[in-house]
């Protein structure tokens, strides 16, 4: 293999540093200099002992397969790296599960009278946020998250009435965080005593292990660190306190799309908080074309980024009638609603010939025919725990009116405008596995969000509209609001699968003059 000069400089890297962080741009490789690194460090130094962590198991076969030939690395995602406490803590894997509302409000230590599910919910929120966290004391966590409380008040408020001068008027509620840590002090004990028997998330077994502080340095001379932009908190500092081994974080801090599930930049919080860090860079795609390169280059000038991320030679912008295109959205809605909008214009269905990565169950139709169930009371068909959990519709959505909970009540809106155009789920699943085809290299058209795009790559891509705009302009064409943080990562991480053709709406694209315009704007933002 013939290496960049940026590959070479990463694989020849002496560790002047005990860290090592290396942002790599879209399609630039890393994986394949991770492999060459390996083989370098293993010939320079008489196979050191190197640990490689990644994110999930198909990372972990991948990996399994492209370091098949050194001996001398141990591939593990980081869940899998603290398997083994599952067995010894809880004995054995059937305790594995989800911990809902009902664990909490049956427990005897849950004395709440009013607002029952709205503190268990809360409960259940703020006890994964610990997991997921860099303090291994739950006090620690308390005191540091005293200044957060607001956000959190904010996500689990509620609505009540009042009487005011004979009108019932809404006023907002809060909960009691002294009554939410309380509960989540007695959890937190259930657990470590394993009194009550409540399921083991994965989250609980990998917090358990940062807690019984591993010296994994002790064993491994080199620790690769996979997809650093989106790691928990409690794997960065458990791989950072392992002083003892030479340390590699490898990812692309522009794609960092899993914020929301508590996930945290590695690659940019490293270089921020810790002392003794080199950052080296890989920008040469070995993917995009210099055309999708030109595109993707600006979203990454409105986040502040000083390299240029550089495309391959030239290649001509043109649709191939004959390939298929792949549509990229920001939802499952928007895929839903355009497969809907394909059925009732196509004369034969069949001829459609559409594929969705992930299946029709990873854009919610498991969801939705679960939520027909519970509906129609065929509880026993039902799949999802969660729902399973419910004594019927009723009370499910006394549930999600209680608890506020946004994405749900969404979902169920959703269900019955389906109900309304399909008669049911159950038919509305028929039709669209009529046009529906296993193997994307059959398609006509294929599907995917952003979300599941990341890792993946298509001659031919097309964003879809239901992305917000990238810029606002007031009634004056001032501009007023330009898309920032993850938001720009989706569309960066969308733009950078195409390998040839890229089509993208109006909202989306920005000419040099405009990107200007919205710098300026950003650093007078910055400013104020």
């Amino acid at each position: 293999m013939t290496l960049t000069q940026e590959q070479q400089s990463i694989c020849n890297y002496q560790f002047d540093k005990n860290v090592l962080i290396v942002n790599a741009f879209a399609g630039t490789g890393k994986t394949s200099t991770l492999v060459e690194f390996c083989k370098t460090k293993s010939k320079e130094e008489n196979n050191p002992s190197m640990l490689y962590l990644c994110f999930n198991a198909s990372i972990k076969r991948e990996a399994e397969t492209k370091f098949k030939d050194l001996k001398n690395i141990t591939v593990k995602t980081t869940h899998g790296l603290a398997f083994p406490i599952l067995f010894k803590k809880f004995k054995d894997t059937k305790r594995l599960g989800n911990l809902y509302v009902k664990h909490i409000i049956s427990s005897k230590w849950f004395k709440q009278k009013t607002n029952k599910n709205k503190y268990a919910y809360a409960v259940i929120d703020l006890i994964r946020t610990f997991w997921r966290s860099e303090y291994t004391s739950l006090e620690d966590f308390i005191t540091s998250y005293e200044s957060n409380e607001y956000y959190f008040l904010k996500k689990h408020s509620f609505i009540t009435y009042i009487n005011l001068d004979g009108f019932e008027v809404p006023k907002e509620q809060y909960l009691d965080m002294n009554i939410v840590y309380e509960n989540l002090r007695k959890l937190w004990d259930d657990y470590l005593n394993d009194t009550s028997k409540y399921p083991v998330e994965h989250d609980l077994y990998l917090k358990l292990y940062h807690i019984s502080n591993p010296k994994l340095d002790n064993k491994y001379d080199y620790i690769l660190v996979d997809e650093a932009q989106d790691l928990s908190p409690v794997v960065i500092d458990l791989v950072m306190k392992q002083t003892n081994s030479k340390r590699i974080f490898v990812g692309d801090k522009h794609q960092q799309i899993y914020s929301w599930r508590g996930a945290r930049n590695a690659i940019q919080y490293i270089q921020d908080n810790y002392d003794d860090v080199e950052v080296k860079y890989l920008t040469t795609s070995f993917r995009c074309p210099s055309h999708v390169a030109e595109i993707a280059n600006r979203i990454l000038k409105l986040k502040g980024e000083t390299k240029d991320f550089i495309g391959m030679k030239s290649i001509l912008n043109d649709v191939d009638v004959r390939q298929p295109i792949t549509y990229i959205s920001r939802s499952n809605i928007a895929i839903i609603s355009d497969i809907i909008s394909n059925i009732k214009s196509t004369p034969d269905i069949e001829e459609l010939k559409y594929h969705v990565i992930g299946g029709l169950q990873g854009i919610g139709f498991d969801l939705f025919q679960d939520l027909e169930y519970l509906n129609t009371g065929e509880k026993y068909k039902i799949k999802s725990s969660f729902l399973k959990s419910f004594k019927d519709w009723d009370s499910f959505i006394h549930f999600v009116d209680d608890t506020k909970d946004k994405t749900m009540k969404k979902n169920i809106e959703q269900y019955f405008s389906y109900i309304k155009e399909f008669k049911s789920i159950a038919n509305m699943i028929t039709i669209f596995n009529s046009a529906l085809v296993n193997n994307q290299k059959y398609a006509k058209r294929i599907y995917t969000t952003a979300h599941k795009s990341k890792g993946l790559e298509w001659d031919q891509v097309s964003i879809m509209r239901d992305f917000k705009d990238l810029i606002e302009e007031d009634k004056n064409g001032n501009i007023s609001h330009v898309k920032s943080g993850e938001e720009l990562n989706l569309l960066y991480v969308a733009f950078t699968r195409s390998k040839r053709y890229i089509e993208i709406p109006s909202t989306l694209d920005i000419d040099e003059e405009m990107l200007q315009r919205c710098i300026s704007y950003l650093n007078e933002q910055a400013q104020a």
